[in-house]
């Protein structure tokens, strides 16, 4: 039997890795308390007591911010924020909270406050409840302002409201048109002038949107059926009217086309206004995944406790008992991979909120990407004794962002491998289907497939099947996000009898 190695590092370089790790160690937290402080969203632990009593014991100094009082204040009465709820919001407030400590089930909640300079704000929250102790529940959450957010949401109903329509109808057996005088304005065609032909606007319509137009309304007028399509006019190439317009026939018993009549309506505002409103979403959902760490932060103390807990625990052995190589070197392998654990969660945060850079979009092989991530990913193959199967042709070209289609890959493929590792024939494949102006791409595995109860939940930040210790939750996430920015979506394909995962990409012909 081959005898093991034992270390040789004298008692004084015991004592320097160790200071070094505690060096290490406090270098991380203090990254924590730098996210928490400066994600654009506010960390917060909230308590009540079986005596329905609430209070804040931790809040962000973002906190006091949004509800405009001093941390002074907040540190005399920890329950001074549930006293600036708005009066009419208060009972559902309180009644979700009853309800999420009586159930365990997650908090979320959209209302108003009044600061104390009397104005209201939107906040949204949510969070997570544990028991705590002498029967109080602890909730470790976030929530943001969503003040802009629901005044453009409002705005945006009233554009719909007040919207006028222009109607039109065409007879086609006299070949006659009816426009309304607000359809006229829309296509500025004067009172005395004649009326076009509904088709013959196409000249009209913007370039882009011209062939769908013909399309979709040639199509309706030969067969009466209804049409909806949204274009836009460019009488004035500076600033293009957005139209929606519908029609519909009306048949005879025979089913002879009689009368084709609709409306458009001059939906600019309306496009505006959603232009704004998905900006402010776009923002919302960023400093939603930003705000997660801070509730990532607050929520996984616990994990860096316990790796903490070893370390210094094994230090202490360490001391006691410096003399025995092979306890030492036991316990410097402890310390080393309590010391990753706690490096991993914060180098996840720090990547999850890394994810500002303009995306850069460009042709790239996808072959050699997948070939990239494959070998990024290779030691937990080695690890696992996981074979990787890459199916993908060699002269397919996509058009996206390197960057994060290879992040979108390194983790569905180490998802997959992690999957595959315990079952019978261990192996992980990559392969891609041709559907002409798209490339559809699949990561599947060897698992058993992701049951039915937990399949609306993988999506959702810092939900993982992991076990304790082995994974932060984010890796979907993440890859939903970026795979956003290239107008797509990240799929679990649920007709696969193993596990596997899916996105589509633009493919590059020529």
């Amino acid at each position: 039997m081959k005898k093991e190695a034992v270390t040789t590092e004298k008692p004084e370089d015991l004592e320097g890795r160790l200071n070094t790790t505690t060096q290490l160690l406090r270098e991380r937290t203090a990254q924590l308390e730098g996210l928490i402080e400066n994600s654009p969203g506010c960390v917060y632990q909230f308590q009540m007591t079986p005596a329905e009593e609430m209070t804040f014991p931790f809040v962000s100094q973002s906190v006091c911010a949004v509800f405009g009082i001093p941390k002074e204040d907040y540190d005399k009465d920890p329950g001074i924020f549930m006293k600036m709820i708005y009066p009419d919001d208060a009972q559902d407030l309180i009644s979700r909270i009853r309800r999420s400590a009586r159930e365990m089930t997650d908090f979320k909640w959209t209302g108003r406050i009044l600061t104390r300079a009397g104005q209201v704000k939107w906040i949204s929250a949510r969070s997570n409840p544990r028991r705590g102790d002498c029967g109080s529940v602890l909730w470790d959450g976030i929530f943001l302002d969503v003040t802009e957010e629901v005044r453009l949401q409002k705005n945006l109903s009233q554009s719909e409201e007040t919207a006028k329509l222009g109607s039109w109808a065409y007879f086609p057996l006299c070949k006659l048109s009816w426009w309304s005088d607000e359809m006229r304005r829309l296509f500025q065609i004067s009172d005395s002038a004649d009326l076009p032909h509904f088709l013959d606007v196409k000249n009209m319509i913007h370039p882009e949107d011209r062939e769908l137009w013909m399309s979709t309304v040639q199509s309706s007028f030969k067969s009466g059926d209804e049409f909806f399509i949204e274009c836009r006019l460019v009488l004035n190439p500076s600033a293009p009217v957005w139209l929606e317009c519908r029609g519909k026939g009306l048949k005879d018993p025979e089913g002879n086309v009689l009368e084709i009549f609709g409306t458009c309506q001059d939906i600019s505002d309306r496009k505006k206004l959603e232009r704004e409103l998905n900006h402010e979403r776009a923002k919302s959902i960023h400093a939603s995944k930003l705000a997660s760490l801070g509730e990532m932060a607050a929520g996984i103390a616990h994990e860096i406790n316990n790796p903490l807990a070893v370390i210094l625990a094994a230090r202490g052995m360490i001391s006691k008992k410096g003399d025995d190589p092979d306890l030492v070197k036991n316990y410097l392998e402890k310390i080393e991979k309590s010391t990753h654990r706690i490096s991993r969660i914060v180098e996840s945060l720090r990547k999850f909120s890394r994810r500002e850079d303009v995306p850069s979009f460009k042709p790239q092989n996808l072959r050699e990407l997948v070939e990239e991530a494959v070998m990024l990913t290779s030691s937990n193959a080695t690890r696992w004794d996981v074979s990787v199967r890459i199916e993908v042709a060699a002269e397919l070209q996509v058009e996206c962002d390197e960057i994060g289609i290879c992040q979108v890959l390194v983790n569905l493929i180490n998802n997959a491998l992690s999957a595959a590792s315990t079952a019978e024939q261990r192996f992980v494949e990559i392969r891609c289907q041709d559907f002409g102006e798209r490339l559809k791409i699949q990561v599947l595995d060897a698992g058993p497939g992701v049951p039915e109860e937990i399949r609306e939940k993988i999506f959702e930040p810092f939900f993982t099947t992991k076990k304790a210790g082995e994974g932060t939750g984010l890796g979907l996430p993440i890859c939903q996000q970026i795979l956003k920015e290239h107008q797509t979506e990240l799929h679990l394909v649920e007709q696969e009898a193993n596990t596997c995962f899916e996105f589509c990409l633009k493919r590059i012909i020529g």
